[in-house]
């Protein structure tokens, strides 16, 4: 679960994140690897995500810079993966809303972008 997010930085599980980072469906924790740290592509969701996932959450930062291509909205289709795109905050309040309460949680792999 996060913690709090503010401008350049990112609290998760209890670790202070001041890069981009990915959290699996497994809710692992990976330092964003993008060509194009504005953009998500294709590319880069086809090294994200995983068979479980069924959403795809992107924190577009605190001023809704990052999202996804157009590709990359197209190949989600495909997989039937939801996109979610939210600003940073909103994203990881999200996150943990979804995580949180009882019953089964959904299998969200999430892309955060701290600035």
């Amino acid at each position: 679960m996060f913690q709090w997010a503010a401008f350049g930085k990112v609290k998760y599980d209890n670790t202070v994140f001041s890069r981009d980072i990915l959290v699996s469906t497994d809710g692992d924790v990976y330092e964003r690897q993008a060509g194009d740290e504005m953009k998500v592509t294709r590319k880069e969701i086809e090294a994200s995500v995983d068979a479980n996932t069924k959403i795809l959450l992107i924190g577009t930062g605190h001023y809704g810079v990052v999202h996804a291509t157009p590709e990359a909205k197209a190949y989600l289709k495909s997989l039937k993966v939801e996109l979610v795109e939210k600003e940073t905050p909103e994203a990881v309040k999200y996150y943990n809303k979804r995580m949180s309460g009882k019953g089964r949680k959904p299998k969200i792999t999430a892309i955060i972008h701290v600035a």
